[in-house]
């Protein structure tokens, strides 16, 4: 049997409307031609329940009133004609009545299908959203264990709830870390935990000290992020063992620190070799003085001459390792730029690149060259502070043999170039031991750094070797 909405539906009305009229219509025809005892009024339900669906209360009620007065006017002639009005009246109330609790009927019944149509799609949407939320569980679940960092998630109370495997393996908690108190292992995260207000919320990450569970300590790097869940506040803590990073960082910065020492101490005992010899040229002139030998103080300023030439017998270290592998030039410039940008923003300074789309690689350590260019950058940034115009151009070229690299700025000037390399001279702003130091590191590797005379402003060169087969 078909289902009420099927009747009522829609796509049916206009149809359903023309076969409502066109029933009244014959029905109150033949009602009108056959002089029945018994009227055939009954027979306009039929018409008004096939209209219930599909029109309004007041169509209805009016719709009801025309076939009541439709049934009076055609119907048996042996009614008193007095009672023509009581008669209307209860065949509309009768009609309008039924039509319209059909009505209310079919509204129910639709209203109905239509709850139930989307508690399905709501059950199904449930269900698609259960499925995504379980996928997307196993995923971060997956993703968590396979992570090499640790990572925890506590409660208020610094009470751990749930850690991977890294957690274990880098706290030697043999599987026993849910339950334990974070401080146990990393108390500057307890700590951070424990100022925290009742509407505690933190996003930070910080260097750490942690302690393992046989209380070796490492070093930490610590990600600490809130989060809600319907138990409550929760927090997010990721550490990273950095202690073989730091190890790395100290070796390297020993190693550097050890071999611009060196060079300091090589570009300063060129210096006194230079007086020195200068000191050797007027005790040899003094020693022409007849019986001047037998003087104590002239031999004891011989003596002196002797040991100040031994001490400052340094000379410039050979280049290092890293040095004699090579360094490609175009990942130092990306890092030159990365720390140039706030410089050049700050100082209002516009950076101009000029750099070959080949550059090879060179003789020379990272640490160094780059100290090297960070010094030049800086010095150019300086002597432009008061010029109109403010434009650092870094340019470079290359042949065979050699690279070269230019920093010219648009500061200035140089007033006594032949000043410029000479350790602890009377500058403006600097007391000449950047330039000497950046030269001094230049030449370990075999290069250099020149003054370049321009029009406008200062330009330094550096010229560095070539690695050979480098391209």
């Amino acid at each position: 049997m078909p289902d009420l909405l099927q009747w009522y539906a829609p796509e049916r009305r206009a149809r359903s409307l023309v076969l409502v009229f066109a029933g009244t219509l014959a029905i109150a025809i033949f009602d009108y031609f056959v002089k029945a005892t018994i009227g055939l009024g009954i027979l306009y339900f039929f018409p008004l329940l096939v209209a219930a669906g599909f029109l309004s209360r007041g169509q209805i009620v009016s719709i009801s009133l025309v076939c009541a007065i439709l049934r009076e006017a055609f119907g048996p002639a042996t009614h008193p004609i007095d009672q023509a009005g009581p008669r209307v009246g209860i065949y509309w109330v009768g009609f309008a009545g039924v039509t319209l609790i059909m009505r209310e009927l079919v509204l129910s019944r639709r209203q109905t299908a239509e709850n139930v149509a989307q508690l399905k799609s709501e059950m199904e949407l449930r269900d698609r959203e259960t499925r995504l939320r379980e996928e997307a569980e196993r995923q971060l679940h997956a993703l968590i264990e396979s992570s090499t960092a640790a990572i925890l998630t506590v409660d208020r109370g610094g009470t751990i709830e749930m850690a991977n495997e890294a957690a274990h393996r880098m706290l030697g908690a043999d599987g026993a870390l849910i339950g334990r108190n974070l401080d146990r292992y990393i108390p500057d995260a307890s700590v951070i935990l424990n100022r925290l207000g009742p509407n505690w919320s933190l996003r930070t990450a910080m260097e750490c000290r942690g302690k393992r569970e046989n209380g070796q300590v490492f070093l930490g790097q610590l990600w600490m992020s809130h989060f809600e869940t319907h138990a409550g506040p929760r927090m997010a803590v990721i550490v990273s063992d950095a202690s073989e990073q730091l190890r790395d960082r100290e070796e390297v910065s020993l190693d550097q620190s050890l071999s611009h020492s060196r060079i300091l101490v090589a570009a300063v005992s060129h210096e006194i070799r230079n007086l020195c010899s200068a000191i050797a040229i007027s005790h040899a002139n003094l020693g022409r003085i007849p019986e001047i030998d037998h003087n104590s103080d002239y031999q004891s300023l011989g003596m002196l001459v002797d040991g100040l030439r031994r001490l400052s017998s340094a000379e410039l270290m050979p280049a290092t390792k890293a040095a004699r592998e090579g360094l490609p030039l175009k990942t130092i410039f990306d890092d030159l730029r990365i720390v140039l940008q706030p410089a050049t923003e700050e100082a209002q300074v516009e950076l101009v690149w000029r750099l070959s789309p080949e550059l090879p690689s060179v003789r020379a350590d990272r640490q160094g060259l780059f100290q090297v260019f960070l010094n030049l950058s800086r010095n150019s940034f300086r002597a432009m502070q008061d010029s109109p115009q403010r434009v650092l151009t870094i340019s470079s070229d290359f042949d065979e043999n050699t690279v070269r690299i230019r920093f010219h700025d648009t500061g200035a000037g140089v007033g006594h170039p032949e000043k410029l390399f000479k350790l602890f001279h009377s500058g403006t702003n600097s007391s000449g031991i950047g330039l000497s130091i950046s030269r001094a590191i230049l030449r370990s590797y075999g290069g250099d750094l020149r003054y370049e005379p321009t029009s406008t402003g200062a330009c330094f060169a550096i010229e560095l070797a070539r690695l050979k087969g480098a391209h």
